[in-house]
């Protein structure tokens, strides 16, 4: 019967034999890790290693283990949620879970509640200088009373006129012509009516 051999302290060699497995073993890993991508898969060493069904007949026994450790810590850390990380990691994951979330379908507000017409625009503060200015001359070179604005009937002759008064703002001429004319004959029809045709005259 074969005597069991006990451990020496003072023999380094089997120290020597699991160091130099662990240091391989850790080279191993260190290589898988630092590989790189291969066409996009980061695990593609590990992968050609581990193979679908069948290890690769040439990768030795520690080398399929520590491809093993290595697949299966990337899996739980992969299945784990990572609170910090990059900015592209985190943009990344927020919007998978936006895409997950029931998308709210927003109003979109009118416009048209909020717009001014043309003649409705409101006046800027230098606006309205100038076209007060432009009142007081008018008033001074046609000798008009100071109220003439506050007038009712000119009042709304404005609000007829709007945006279109260089248009349509009578001439001089017109007016003492064919609108005055027309404006007599008006007088006229609306006279006889009242008087129902009977001639009235001075005594």
């Amino acid at each position: 019967m074969a005597e069991a051999k006990l451990w020496d302290p003072s023999d380094d060699s089997d120290l020597d034999a699991v160091a130099k497995a662990v240091k391989e073993k850790n080279l191993f890993i260190a290589a898988c890790t630092s590989v790189g991508s291969t066409r996009g898969e980061k695990s593609a060493f590990i992968g050609h290693i581990l193979g679908r069904g069948k290890p690769c007949i040439h990768a030795s026994a520690e080398a399929i283990t520590a491809a093993n450790l290595i697949k299966f810590s990337d899996t739980a850390t992969s299945s784990t949620p990572v609170v910090s990380g990059t900015k592209h990691s985190r943009s990344g994951s927020i919007g998978d879970q936006a895409m997950l979330l029931p998308k709210k379908k927003l109003k979109q507000g009118s416009l048209m509640d909020h717009a001014y017409r043309g003649v409705d625009m409101p006046f800027s503060s230098s606006e309205i200088a100038a076209v007060q200015a432009q009142a007081l001359q008018a008033v001074i070179s046609a000798n008009l009373l100071f109220r003439v604005y506050e007038d009712p009937e000119i009042i709304k002759l404005f609000w007829m006129m709007q945006a279109a008064a260089p248009n349509i703002l009578p001439s001089a001429k017109a007016v003492g012509r064919r609108l005055l004319n027309d404006a007599a004959e008006i007088v006229e029809l609306k006279m006889d009516k009242l008087l129902h045709g009977k001639s009235v005259g001075l005594v």
